[in-house]
């Protein structure tokens, strides 16, 4: 039987990092005041990432 425990800790900074690997050219749309904004969802866990 598979094991279902993760290998590393589920936490709040995983999900852009995840987002950015598995789904990288996904499109993310913004609405904004001046209109839609369109970005990749790399580019938003690349912005979302803490700094090293």
């Amino acid at each position: 039987m598979l094991s279902t425990t993760r290998d590393v800790p589920l936490t709040i900074t995983r999900i852009p990092q995840h987002g950015g690997t598995a789904h990288a050219r996904a499109q993310v749309i913004a609405w904004t005041a001046s209109g839609p904004r369109h970005r990749d969802v790399g580019a938003v866990g690349g912005r979302a990432a803490p700094a090293a």
